[in-house]
């Protein structure tokens, strides 16, 4: 293989076999390989992504959230938080907005995001608050369904 410049090199059919041969074995021979390939067009690979669907489809919520003689549950964990809070709720079907909303202690909202279920678990991301109390709150319409307080400690 004689090189011509950075990315361009001049490989004939030999040279694409032997570097088809390390591409397929694998590792870290192989993605280099594979590299060389791809900038001399003589690979047809084509790196996997992942797509998600744009469908949002609820989380199983734990049934033990709900008891008999509570009809709607809510739950902030863990309590305190580093990285992250797990939001479980669980209400009676409505036909109104339901809104999550997370507070500081001054009042001002951090986190806001609709609920698109009457049960689900969410998990909100907690690295980017500065260390202290909190409050999350479930508004359906107007109404405050549920209310916890929770602190984060980094």
């Amino acid at each position: 293989m004689k090189q011509t410049s950075y990315c361009d090199l001049s490989l004939d059919s030999l040279n694409i076999l032997q570097l088809q041969e390390f591409e397929s074995r694998g590792g870290i021979t192989g993605d280099k390989a594979r590299a060389i390939l791809l900038a001399n067009n003589a690979s047809d690979y084509m790196e996997p992504v992942y797509m998600p669907d744009l469908i949002i489809t609820p989380r199983s919520a734990k049934e033990s959230l709900r008891t008999t003689s509570d009809l709607n549950a809510f739950a902030v964990y863990p309590n305190p938080s580093s990285k992250y809070i797990n939001v479980e709720y669980d209400f009676a079907d409505t036909d109104k907005t339901a809104q999550l909303v997370v507070t500081d202690n001054l009042g001002r909202i951090v986190h806001q995001q609709q609920l698109y279920y009457s049960k689900d678990i969410i998990i909100i991301n907690t690295e980017a608050f500065s260390e202290g109390n909190y409050t999350c709150t479930i508004y359906i319409g107007n109404t405050s369904f549920g209310s916890s307080k929770f602190t984060v400690k980094h």
